[in-house]
């Protein structure tokens, strides 16, 4: 190389320069591109974007600072105790409420998490939970409701609460919703949630749970096969050859709820849905379902028009979870149901023979004893 050959200045590492790009000849009448500013950030990204660093921040660095006080209600169901965990895992203090004293020893005091042992929706539980949601920054509502009085009266007084002079900042409340059209009522419930200006109301809305013991894939699939499994027979179950649900695993849907609690107050007014970026065909988990069950095949019959469950159950789903991947980062991590159905169900299984109780003579090789 020519020692007296000037030397390329580079631009100097983090400073824009905007230059004419002539390295390389142009086609006839384009015009030369040129190097640009980056776009101004919006505020509202930026605020989220140094929210989103200083919370990972803190997490990395176990920041004492950032452990929160939460209360879940329903804390040992199908989603509220992998919600309780998963926010007690993170460093957070929780309380949960069950109805159940053994659940509240073993699943609840067991890993760390203060039970509370109440019925909602009466006057001495309303006391005892209430007490508790007057000192704490986010409650989650997750216990299963089949009408809008149950989680409006839980709502209404958390935000009674709030105005009472309860922490200067406002209690996050999370509502776990529902993307199924059978129960209109809930989304009455949302709306009052979503709108209220005395707490920072959020929505998520799971889609078809899985995951041990099966949450509602139970009744519709999972136990017909194993019995069918056990039996050497086929199973019945409901739906059309084309029907896709969208699935989420309790785990996942979990990690989003742990997400949103810890930035409850710029998500205000927020739904999240909670599912797999890709759905499932039904026929496919059937397939998978009878091969691991051991089941002869399976019989698809339709709906009945007067069970509006079974009808939302065969109705096709095809969710997208942007707004939790844009505003939180969230990502679903556990397998889907038919590439982890092995796993599925081995703790299906675990589950369904540990609360059954089957007769001496239901066994192979028994006799039924004579009456």
């Amino acid at each position: 190389m020519d020692a007296t050959a000037p030397r390329r200045q580079e631009p100097q590492r983090g400073h824009w320069r905007r230059e004419k790009c002539t390295s390389l000849p142009l086609p006839t009448g384009q015009a030369k591109r040129e190097i640009q500013r980056p776009r101004p950030v919006h505020s509202t990204q930026l605020t989220l974007l140094l929210y989103h660093i200083s919370s990972e921040h803190n997490n990395n660095n176990n920041n004492n600072n950032s452990t929160m006080k939460v209360l879940v209600l329903g804390a040992t169901g199908f989603i509220g105790l992998p919600v309780a965990l998963t926010l007690s895992r993170a460093g957070h203090v929780v309380y949960g409420t069950t109805r159940d004293a053994k659940a509240a020893r073993k699943l609840l005091a067991q890993n760390e998490i203060h039970p509370l042992l109440v019925t909602l929706a009466t006057e001495r539980g309303d006391s005892v939970w209430g007490k508790i949601a007057s000192e704490v920054d986010v409650v989650i509502d997750t216990i299963r409701s089949f009408d809008a009085e149950g989680p409006l009266k839980s709502f209404r007084l958390v935000e009674a609460l709030a105005t009472r002079g309860g922490p200067a900042q406002k209690i996050t409340y999370i509502y776990t919703g529902s993307v199924a059209e059978d129960a209109p009522w809930r989304w009455d419930v949302e709306k009052e949630i979503l709108a209220s200006d005395k707490v920072n109301g959020i929505v998520i809305r799971p889609g078809v749970l899985y995951g041990r013991s099966g949450a509602t894939l139970e009744p519709f699939l999972l136990a017909p096969a194993y019995d069918a499994g056990k039996a050497g027979t086929e199973f019945e179950t409901i739906g059309y050859p084309e029907t896709r649900l969208s699935l989420i695993h309790q785990d996942d849907l979990a990690e989003l709820f742990l997400r949103v609690a810890e930035r409850g107050p710029l998500l205000k007014g927020q739904a999240f849905t909670a599912a797999n970026a890709q759905s499932e065909r039904w026929v496919d988990i059937l397939d998978a379902v009878q091969r691991v069950s051991g089941a002869k095949g399976y019989r698809l019959r339709a709906p009945s028009p007067d069970m509006p469950v079974e009808q939302t159950w065969a109705t096709a789903a095809n969710l997208r979870p942007s707004l939790a991947l844009s505003l939180t980062g969230w990502v679903p991590r556990k397998p889907g149901l038919v590439d982890g159905i092995e796993s599925y169900w081995v703790a299906f299984v675990a589950h369904y023979e540990g609360r059954k109780t089957i007769a001496a003579w239901e066994l192979p090789g028994v006799t039924r004893p004579r009456t």
